[in-house]
């Protein structure tokens, strides 16, 4: 097994060298500058890495620090069934350390600034203390799985979905969890969820439909619709003045103004591009540039304040072979990862700051 995907990582290589050839950072790969709409065309990686089948991963808060889940390793560690979890660490010029920390039966992943939280196939918070690197705490929170995790912005406490149907807070200093009853909720699946940068609103588009709840009161919004549309991803952009909705190959603006939900525009998709279901996307920390990846592999690049599409001739290509999965930038904005069905892959803003 482990050849077999060795082998599939060094083809993903050879693919992904020939289709962008002036993607790859050689040499002088220094992470010095923020990603930004302005400085997008000089992006480049830092190469493919294992492992395969990753599940979830975050950033550290505040360090360029990757967490993974992945289900690649062939046997048992230590006659332990389940989805390996491991840390990634990357210095100004890129990787430092990779370190292979537990598996168990996690489902989903979030970090806060001293604990790595898992989520588990039977509806349990296991929690992993970083800087001892040993695992801590573990707390049931409801029958079923984990099937999103998010922390609130105000880092207090953590929104815990179980089989995308019911959520629960779970606060971060008494270790309670309480059900959470949204108004206008029934019969919701909760399959993208995003809180608002300052953590009042929390954001829904599950089926056909988006939802805006106020995360004081639990009031729901007026719902939208998106006409023949699933809801892939749902995105705040800083200043929590609008959502960008990212579904199917379309990404839209939406006003969040007089605490109601507008449609406002489509984004212009650059001609060169083959219309494929985005499966991902995040907006860079200084708030101007939104990053997808589709289906076809296509890393696509959108400038938020001409809600255009930007040309990157580094990433005018297209591997139907290895859909892409997920993609999110690091908090400081320096790293950009971006994850396949096969591998995944770094990235900086290569060049003078």
């Amino acid at each position: 097994m482990i050849k077999k995907h060795l082998a599939i990582l060094s083809l993903a290589f050879v693919a992904f060298i020939g289709s962008a050839q002036d993607l790859v950072c050689m040499t002088d790969c220094n992470a010095g500058a923020a990603f930004s709409a302005q400085n997008i065309n000089r992006l480049r990686s830092l190469g493919v890495e294992p492992p395969w089948e990753i599940i979830d991963f975050r950033w550290h808060k505040t360090e360029p620090i990757l967490f993974m889940l992945s289900n690649w390793r062939s046997a048992d560690i230590a006659g332990t069934s389940g989805t390996d979890l491991e840390i990634w660490k990357y210095g100004d010029r890129g990787y430092i350390g990779r370190d292979f920390l537990l598996r168990r039966p996690f489902t989903q992943l979030e970090v806060t600034a001293d604990t790595v939280v898992g989520g588990t196939d039977s509806g349990r918070l296991l929690f992993w203390d970083i800087k001892r690197s040993e695992l801590d705490h573990e707390y049931a929170i409801s029958d079923g799985a984990v099937s999103e995790l998010l922390l609130h912005p105000s880092g207090q406490w953590l929104l815990v979905a179980i089989d995308d149907r019911r959520l629960y807070r779970f606060d971060l200093e008494s270790h309670l969890a309480a059900e959470i009853h949204l108004q206008g909720a029934d019969n919701l699946v909760l399959d993208a969820l995003a809180f608002s940068t300052a953590g009042h609103l929390l954001a829904n588009a599950g089926k056909d439909v988006i939802r805006i709840w106020d995360t004081g009161s639990w009031e729901v919004w007026e719902p939208q619709y998106l006409p023949s549309r699933a809801g892939k991803r749902v995105l705040f952009t800083d200043d929590d003045s609008h959502l960008m909705v990212v579904a199917d190959a379309v990404v839209s603006r939406w006003s969040l103004a007089n605490n109601r939900l507008t449609f406002v525009r489509e984004l212009d998709a650059h001609p060169s591009k083959r219309p494929c279901p985005i499966a991902d996307g995040d907006i860079s920390p200084d708030g101007t540039l939104l990053m997808t990846i589709d289906a076809c592999n296509q890393s696509r690049a959108w400038d938020l304040a001409a809600d255009a599409e930007i040309y990157v001739p580094q990433l005018d290509f297209s591997e139907d072979n290895f859909p892409g999965t997920d993609v999110a930038f690091s908090p400081d904005g320096r790293f950009l990862a971006e994850v396949t069905e096969s591998y995944w892959v770094l990235a900086i803003v290569w060049g003078p700051g």
